[in-house]
């Protein structure tokens, strides 16, 4: 095979939903690879005029994938998982359909240290990664554990935070007293749902950052990226919704900790690491690794860095050249979000029209596009339909309590 050239003897079957799902199938069409999309009935990523796609009912989602994969058409493709649930199931196949249906992942070991928090706590002391103070298991005697004034300095973080994201629309939940803590934390406790408490690094999200990149089956980084976070929504625990690519030697103190981790634990495949600057002891902290596709992926392709092309690449056991260099001071928004972002940090006082407006421009939308205008239809529809069903008086609510 010629260098540039890629591979495209069986498609590319990705698994998920929603904007991450769209970033990856428009990345692998950048790469001339046709997806197979694979998602809920309605979803706007369906949209895409690029690949073919699968429908299932949430229901059976994850329950019946060897039987989507036993009535597959041709009978082999390879496998990309776009969420935390997926990535259990995939790494979780036999081997059997692993030879069928290869996918570029880590062990399926490394992957519940990635999505258990207090696994990964645990790995970031074992190899020396700076970190947020962690209290892997929140419950009353962790809580009385703080001072008073120490638990306005902690937060309320799920051991899953996919299914916790989902059950209660945020990430995580702020403390404001002992009480406070106790009950929420029983509250997470009825729901099934496992917390724990971590230290609030002070600062604006502006001095959140991220690595994205791929090591390839020899344990190779045969790319690296960084980006910085603009803005995010919900504006205390949520997901970028502008960001912008900075260059690698701005995180170059992240770096060697995050390789050595990536070592440590035999990573194989995609990896989005996000990291808070900690101006107190001067050290950038790692928060959490994705290794998966995540809501900016594309975003990764525009500046030069297709993981997604690599991840499928990597899967069919090709040889994967390094990627040495990428676009610098491109930025990205997810416009929808990014619009409820502002008008939360507007109310704060700490946003103007004028400066969100002038932060929007140059910047590509993850969903608007001329080149694929169908998924905004998709996305516009479905927030018209929620909006329907909650009714003219009803809010989105954004954690317990």
């Amino acid at each position: 095979m010629e260098d540039g050239e890629i591979s495209n003897d069986r498609p590319a079957l990705l698994l998920g939903e929603g904007v991450t799902l769209l970033g990856a199938a428009r990345s692998l069409a950048a790469a001339r690879i046709a997806p197979v999309l694979a998602t809920r009935r309605g979803d706007f990523a369906a949209w895409s005029r690029f690949g073919s796609r699968i429908s299932f009912s949430a229901a059976d989602a994850s329950e019946d994938l060897a039987g989507l994969l036993d009535s597959f058409p041709g009978g082999q493709a390879v496998l990309m998982p776009c969420s935390d649930e997926w990535l259990a199931v995939v790494g979780a196949l036999p081997g059997d359909l692993r030879e069928r249906f290869p996918s570029s992942l880590p062990s399926l070991q490394t992957l519940r240290t990635y999505t258990d928090k207090a696994l990964f706590a645990e790995a970031l002391r074992t190899f020396e990664v700076p970190h947020p103070r962690t209290i892997n298991t929140a419950d009353e005697a962790a809580v009385e554990s703080l001072t008073g004034s120490e638990i306005g300095r902690f937060f309320l973080k799920p051991r899953n935070s996919q299914a916790f994201s989902l059950h209660y629309r945020t990430k995580a939940v702020s403390l404001s007293s002992k009480t406070d803590a106790i009950e929420k934390v029983e509250r997470f406790r009825r729901d099934g749902f496992a917390v724990e408490l971590q230290e609030i690094i002070p600062g604006p999200v502006t001095r959140q950052y991220h690595i994205d990149g791929f090591v390839d089956r020899f344990g190779r980084v045969v790319a690296a990226m960084a980006r910085r976070r603009i803005r995010m929504y919900p504006i205390d625990y949520g997901n970028s919704t502008m960001l912008v690519s900075i260059p690698m030697e701005t995180l170059a103190a992240a770096v060697e900790p995050l390789y050595r981790l990536l070592r440590g634990l035999n990573h194989r495949g995609i990896f989005s690491a996000e990291f808070k600057w900690d101006e107190r002891d001067q050290l950038f902290k790692l928060l959490e690794i994705n290794a998966r596709p995540w809501w900016q992926v594309e975003f990764s392709t525009l500046c030069g860095v297709n993981v997604c092309a690599m991840a499928y690449r990597d899967a069919l056991l090709d040889e994967l050249p390094v990627v040495s260099t990428y676009a610098v001071g491109r930025r990205f928004r997810i416009l929808a979000h990014d619009l409820r972002a502002f008008r939360d940090l507007r109310r704060q006082g700490s946003e103007t029209f004028g400066s969100w407006l002038a932060s929007l421009r140059g910047a590509t939308d993850a969903i608007n596009r001329i080149t694929d205008p169908l998924p905004a239809v998709g996305f516009a529809r479905e927030v018209a339909v929620k909006l329907i069903r909650r009714g003219p008086n009803s809010r989105a609510v954004h954690g317990p309590g």
